[in-house]
């Protein structure tokens, strides 16, 4: 990860160039973390920053609890206790406060779900002995059920290219992989996620401005409950696959193990 330093001097350069010319001004080198950033002006700094948002940034008192096993800081240094300050109290910033997650890559490759012949398409799949790398074959798209009492989401489906969720009827939720666990929902609004942007190389997709974006992105994340939300012991948001598309992906791993 960056340091805290690089971080503020990329978004807020006056604030880095001020406390810069104040050590200039002290005459004296202080000590500095691993990562490059010095303690000192990290408290300032992203004190100044974060007080407007009500943040404290809270410390693992030089324990081991926190950590990840990259070395890459405080994974849940982030608290909100205190809505008038902010304390850096801690010599490793927390991740979180930076890029979101100890781990601030995309877990995901592309794999080959379906190959064309004579002008149509085949499903494909992938077999692992880890349960979770088994690829889902098939074109697919993605829907998001809504609570209509709440306004909550309540799971994702992903479905076959073209089915579609009938939100007037009960629909039943279960677990890929534990397929026993299952509810049915009732009272709720179903909606596709996916939207084209491109087609035949053109662009089909009007882009709304940034100010709509943010909106919307905002009122996505208050559709989740605060314990999907929350850093430490996060509940699992659920992202089911429809029956028919199990029930296809099924079909390819019993036709695979006879081999």
């Amino acid at each position: 990860m960056g340091n805290c330093h690089s971080t503020l001097e990329h978004n807020c350069p006056d604030v880095v160039e001020q406390t810069q010319a104040h050590l200039h001004q002290e005459g004296g080198d202080q000590t500095r973390t691993e990562q490059g950033g010095d303690v000192e002006v990290q408290h300032d700094t992203a004190a100044a920053l974060v007080s407007p948002l009500g943040q404290r940034i809270g410390r693992q008192n030089g324990s081991s609890h926190g950590h990840d096993n990259t070395g890459d800081g405080v994974e849940n240094g982030v608290a909100v206790t205190d809505p008038h300050h902010a304390v850096v109290q801690n010599e490793l910033v927390s991740e979180r406060l930076i890029t979101a997650s100890s781990a601030p890559v995309f877990g995901g490759v592309y794999k080959l779900v379906a190959i064309e012949r004579d002008g149509k398409f085949i499903p494909k799949i992938k077999i692992s002995e880890n349960v979770e790398k088994i690829t889902t074959p098939c074109f697919k798209d993605l829907w998001r059920l809504y609570d209509n009492e709440t306004g909550k989401a309540l799971a994702d489906v992903i479905t076959l290219d073209g089915e579609v969720i009938d939100d007037s009827k009960p629909y039943e939720l279960f677990d890929p992989v534990y397929t026993w666990k299952r509810k049915t929902v009732t009272n709720y609004t179903a909606k596709k996620l996916r939207t084209k942007i491109f087609e035949k190389g053109k662009r089909v997709y009007d882009c709304p401005d940034l100010k709509t974006t943010r909106d919307f992105c905002k009122q996505q994340v208050d559709t989740l409950w605060d314990e999907v939300k929350r850093f430490e012991n996060p509940h699992k948001y659920y992202v089911d696959l429809s029956q028919s598309l199990w029930d296809e992906k099924n079909s390819l791993l019993a036709a695979k193990t006879k081999k």
